[in-house]
């Protein structure tokens, strides 16, 4: 038994040591919209006040829309539905479940 016992727990050693993307050679990849998320607001705003409380996803589309029409706004049409991915993928619905 106690043998038994033994081969379970080293295969299942095995199986998340050598299992794990780690040791797999892969990475988790960073989300393209969250850098230019972070260039573009970072230029006028804090990024951890950005990400205070999370919002809906109309909400989050309202804030972009106000942000982006300012004359001062240096983000383009492409760019803003980027950044509005990123946004309601990191900070919106998905990331505070019951929203």
């Amino acid at each position: 038994m106690k043998k038994m016992v033994a081969i379970v727990l080293g295969l299942s050693f095995s199986c998340v040591v050598f299992g794990s993307p780690v040791f797999a050679g892969e990475t988790k990849k960073e989300d393209p919209n969250k850098a230019l998320f972070e260039k573009k607001c970072s230029q006028c705003h804090v990024a951890s006040k950005i990400n205070e409380g999370h919002r809906s996803k109309a909400d989050l589309k309202k804030v972009l829309d106000r942000m982006t029409s300012k004359p001062a706004c240096n983000i383009n049409a492409t760019e803003a539905k980027q950044i509005e991915m990123y946004m309601i993928g990191d900070m919106g619905p998905a990331a505070a479940p019951g929203l």
